[in-house]
């Protein structure tokens, strides 16, 4: 944290505004990481904030996921609709199919939190569709475990598992601790 904060300082003395929206953006999926959400959608709100006048369209989308996922931990499902149809559009028009995916998978998740379950699972079918389009597993294992979660929450116990299981084959040998450290605890 305090190297991304020296970054930020230097990138602002230098006047390098989209390495200072990209800064912004790593301090708030960091401070996400650590728990501390004011600070991290702080910095997410900061990154849009630099992004949004420049149209950079890539980092508008990912900096308004990094958002739209604070948002939802914190519980404020309006706000977390908002930001995820902010970034929807920025991904969408730049084409970046891995964002896409992600953020299908959140617009479930805070649809599972209203108790919308066949939207939620609708969304988070099309997050799978999404994410098998990209060369990244991990997107796939994300989205088949809002599945398992969004049956779970149903009470449906056979589905929940099954998709479970398909999100545990395709981790695989992943070493992103986070996904695994989620899987588990779901499996639990």
């Amino acid at each position: 944290r305090a190297t991304f904060e020296r970054s930020l300082a230097l990138r602002k003395e230098l006047g390098d505004i989209e390495g200072v929206a990209i800064v912004h953006n790593n301090l708030g999926t960091l401070c996400g990481d650590q728990g501390d959400l004011d600070a991290a959608e702080g910095h997410f709100r900061q990154s849009l904030e630099i992004a949004r006048p420049f149209h950079m369209g890539y980092h508008i989308a990912n900096s308004g996921l990094g958002l739209a996922r604070v948002l939802l931990l914190k519980g404020d499902t309006e706000a977390t609709e908002a930001a995820v149809a902010d970034c929807l559009a920025s991904a969408q028009s730049i084409g970046a199919e891995a964002l896409v995916a992600e953020i299908h998978s959140v617009r479930a998740e805070n649809l599972l939190a209203r108790g919308s379950w066949d939207e939620a699972r609708s969304l988070a079918e099309q997050s799978l569709a999404e994410a098998t389009k990209t060369s990244d597993p991990l997107l796939q294992v994300n989205a088949w475990r809002v599945i398992s979660e969004i049956e779970l929450q149903r009470g449906r116990l056979g589905e929940a598992s099954a998709a479970l299981k398909e999100a545990e084959r395709l981790a695989g040998d992943e070493t992103d601790q986070l996904m695994i450290g989620r899987i588990a605890a779901q499996a639990g």
